[in-house]
């Protein structure tokens, strides 16, 4: 029963982490044996990435020391490279969830400029964590940069919830710039556009929400950034970092 849930897995987990599902994802690896999971390397990279979205980093860490570990990354092959790829991505992911922002920065550094497209969920989830540590460096310009890119990426891959997460952040540069009307309107916007496309909006929509909020207290619209906090809290804290 486990190695055919192993197969399934292995065909649509990625496409549901696309979606933002990681409470899914992350259910679905705890109903399976360790060991099961640590064999498929890139089936446990997955696993990794939905724990960093889960508030549970230390976990996706050690697994991904796990992986990191193994026999399969001393090979020199184009799967080793991707492998080591994947796991170097996924760590600065989960620094940036444990709100780590310095060693997120370096680690962004070394691998947000690979050209291994077959590390696109990874590496386009670190690209949007690259951007947010620039900003909270106040490298702007540099920021804007990476924002530019990784929005053409998301777009090429059709994931909502990356690109959703890039306007969070893009708005975040807005807000700290001063530009607090243009910031309402990208994130207004971006929830207006995901919301019309319900199956698309899992997890991208929660963290819009709390941009948004948090655009709206700056601009003193109290009511609207609590009415927005209340609906969106209670899953954000699940799936946000430890200070949300």
């Amino acid at each position: 029963m486990f190695r055919h849930t192993i197969g399934l897995l292995e065909v649509h987990a990625e496409h549901v982490l696309l979606e933002g599902r990681f409470r899914l994802i992350s259910r679905w690896f705890d109903g399976l044996p360790a060991e099961l999971v640590e064999a498929q390397p890139m089936l446990a990279l997955v696993h990794a990435c939905a724990l960093a979205l889960t508030r549970r980093q230390q976990q996706a860490i050690r697994l991904l020391d796990s992986v990191e570990s193994s026999a399969t990354l001393s090979v020199t092959d184009a799967e080793g490279a991707t492998l080591r790829n994947r796991v170097g991505a996924l760590r600065g992911l989960a620094l940036a969830m444990m709100d780590r922002s310095e060693e997120c920065l370096q680690v962004c550094l070394r691998h947000c400029g690979s050209p291994d497209q077959s590390a696109e969920l990874p590496v386009a989830m670190l690209t949007n964590a690259l951007a947010s540590a620039l900003i909270n460096a106040t490298r702007f310009d540099e920021a804007m940069v990476v924002l530019t890119a990784a929005k053409r990426r998301h777009a090429a891959s059709g994931s909502a919830f990356n690109m959703a997460i890039a306007e969070c952040v893009h708005g975040n540069l807005e807000v700290m710039q001063g530009h607090l009307p243009d910031a309402l309107a990208r994130l207004r916007g971006a929830i207006s556009s995901i919301t019309q496309h319900r199956s698309r909006a899992i997890g991208g929509r929660v963290a819009l929400g709390v941009a948004l909020a948090a655009a709206l207290y700056h601009n003193d619209q109290l009511a609207e950034a609590n009415r927005l906090l209340t609906e969106c809290l209670p899953l954000a804290k699940e799936t946000g970092p430890p200070d949300v």
